[in-house]
């Protein structure tokens, strides 16, 4: 560990909340609507418990090996508008699956689509359009499944790239990330392409970074590359550069498999990698700035040169880490001063303020400062929530006309939603 790491006790104010409400089934995810500040989604995972506790009888009297008993799951789509600080539900889509992740699209003309990875290994994508109905604003468009995928595997996670309307990237429980193209009109997956940064334990995130870099000779292809990163239960952050030209290649041909193109950070995290945020900041040295939280309780800064051929790779180096006081599965950026910079200026400093959902601590607001050189990061938990009494696994935000944060966190056992805010 660097000397210059930086490292907190527990602090930070206790916030309240403005309003909280039981839901019906566990939570696992929320996402506010772009197109809607005043609408978001909460996504529910519901695991029947009659075959699962029969699964975990059988393991403890048996104590033999034996085929695992499938477990069933299912889930539902709820769609809250916001009245003030009450969320109120608009409408309920029940689901087969078991819903694990949902994120609506960032580009302006797909901030109205929300995609949703299950349990069954399926992505579904779904159109919000309350002018159609305002009773059942969200409607399906379509559900696909890769085809390369064995039954019984779960999509864990997914990522949309940040720059292409119909590319994403999915991660699975058998440790594998996939960019996937969907066809535009219906969202249905119409090829895929593993890539080489495959976990040895269950894949929980995935994120893109746009290549900054300016263009390149004509002879070298890199117009249009990113970076993907994708960490695990192995305790590992791995990724890999991408081009738009491997979306071109032979469907389910891997990217990536020459191993000296995939960066590997070891050692760095004491336990599994359950979240990954690339920012959007390109330091002094010429290494992006990336996020990660584990189920170590830390949140961690990294910096990370991007891998390409004709470059030697450069390992990470950690800037900075804190311990938030539970396992930290989800991190969102609430704002960022100079965070649009993609050009380091010499003595910037960079300003922001992160969302992040800490299983069984609650949520918690940290600051970020991030000078231009990488030396001295310091980060500072600045508020925290704590009214939930089991895993918050979902956190989203919205920024009200008065300036103020309007938060909606969530939590598993205990199906508690919660609204609160938070001073700018």
């Amino acid at each position: 560990m660097p000397s210059d790491t930086a490292t907190f006790s527990l602090g930070g104010r206790i916030i309240s909340s403005k309003s909280s409400i039981t839901l019906d089934l566990p939570p696992s995810c929320v996402e506010f609507c772009p197109a809607d500040s005043s609408v978001f989604v909460v996504g529910t995972y519901n695991l029947e418990t009659e075959e699962a506790s029969r699964e975990y009888a059988d393991a403890e009297t048996e104590r033999l090996p034996r085929e695992k008993v499938p477990q069933s799951r299912n889930g539902s789509l709820v769609v809250f508008r916001l009245d003030g600080d009450a969320p109120t539900v608009v409408q309920t889509i029940v689901q087969p699956s078991a819903i694990l992740d949902i994120h609506f699209g960032t580009l302006p003309q797909s901030q109205d689509v929300l995609g949703v990875v299950s349990s069954t290994g399926t992505f579904s994508a779904f159109k919000f359009d309350p002018v159609r109905c305002p009773s059942r604003p969200l409607y399906e468009l379509s559900t696909s499944r890769i085809p390369t995928v064995e039954e019984g595997v779960l999509f864990l996670s997914f990522a949309w790239h940040p720059s292409s309307l119909d590319t994403l990237a999915i991660t699975t429980s058998d440790g594998e990330t996939y960019l996937v193209k969907l066809d535009p009109g219906s969202c249905f997956i119409k090829s895929s392409r593993r890539l080489a940064v495959k976990n040895d334990l269950e894949c929980w995130c995935t994120a893109f970074s746009p290549d900054p870099e300016p263009k390149r000779a004509e002879n070298q292809k890199h117009d249009g590359a990113f970076m993907v990163y994708s960490g695990g239960d192995d305790s590992v952050l791995r990724y890999l550069s991408c081009t738009a030209d491997d979306m071109l290649s032979q469907d389910h041909e891997e990217v990536g498999s020459v191993e000296s193109l995939v960066g590997i950070l070891k050692k760095t995290h004491s336990a599994g990698v359950t979240a990954v945020l690339p920012l959007p900041i390109v330091l002094q040295s010429g290494a992006r700035v990336v996020v990660t939280g584990s189920y170590d309780d830390a949140i961690r800064v990294f910096a990370i040169h991007d891998v390409r051929p004709e470059l030697v790779i450069q390992p990470g180096k950690l800037l900075a880490e804190a311990n938030l006081g539970g396992g930290v599965w989800r991190l969102k950026v609430i704002s960022a001063e100079i965070g649009a910079s993609t050009a380091a200026r010499d003595g910037c400093t960079w300003l922001l303020k992160l969302l992040a959902s800490c299983m069984h601590a609650g949520s918690r607001i940290v600051n970020l400062h991030i000078p231009a050189s990488g030396e001295g990061v310091n980060v500072d938990m600045v508020g925290r929530f704590e009214e939930h009494k089991s895993m918050n696994y979902g956190s989203d935000f919205t920024r009200r006309k008065d300036g103020s944060v309007l938060v909606i966190s969530t939590s598993f056992y205990d199906r508690l939603l919660c609204a609160w805010d938070i001073a700018q």
